[in-house]
């Protein structure tokens, strides 16, 4: 178990089943769960709708994401524009690892070796314990939260998860940054994009 996790049983029991994490990332589900939860979600909106209006919701596609994450930027390194995991208060920008020189130390063969610093509940610089709440640190150009960290994201178009999780490091959970998806973990969640035609929904007023 790694370090600082043998208190987290109790977290990890009531993380699917307590009203307190209702408003957290969804984790430990399958490609296949989440792409089932779009049909659902796609089955339930369109019974609420005229038969002649569709409104579908999927995964996103990599390039989708990517835009997403970058806003009008499309060269930068993470969705708050700038180079740093800090802000100009140091407080930190998102859900990682901690790596620093406190993370170096000697094993039993006297070898260094990098113990991660994991983010702590009862740190006032922490806002997450692990899993950080949707709506957690600060949005980005479109209003979108924790595209950098807290969990990887599933793509529609690739065996891969994006944005990087809790478990990262700051260079890990860049826009750009994927990892081969390998099964349901803590570590991996989702989010849905929307597809509609706006000349169908009389209810949809696009902006100008």
């Amino acid at each position: 178990m790694a370090k600082g996790k043998a208190l987290n049983e109790k977290y990890a029991h009531y993380y699917h089943n307590h009203p307190a994490y209702e408003d957290y990332a969804v984790v430990n589900i399958s490609r296949e769960g989440a792409q089932l939860y779009c049909e659902w979600l796609t089955e339930k909106y369109n019974a609420l709708l005229p038969s002649d209006q569709r409104i579908t919701f999927r995964l996103p596609l990599k390039t989708e994401w990517i835009r997403a994450a970058c806003g009008d930027n499309l060269n930068a390194s993470y969705t708050w524009g700038k180079p740093y995991v800090r802000n100009s208060q140091g407080q930190f920008l998102a859900n990682f690892v901690r790596i620093g020189e406190t993370s170096i130390a000697r094993n039993e063969k006297g070898e260094f070796v990098v113990e991660p610093v994991y983010p702590d509940i009862n740190d006032p610089e922490d806002l997450a314990d692990i899993i950080a709440p949707a709506k957690s640190y600060w949005q980005n150009g479109f209003g979108i939260y924790n595209m950098n960290g807290n969990v990887a994201e599933l793509l529609k178009d690739q065996n891969e998860v994006i944005g990087g999780s809790w478990y990262d490091a700051p260079y890990d959970i860049r826009n750009q940054s994927t990892k081969a998806y390998t099964g349901s973990s803590t570590t991996v969640g989702f989010r849905v994009v929307a597809t509609v035609n706006p000349s169908e929904l009389t209810w949809f007023k696009q902006k100008n």
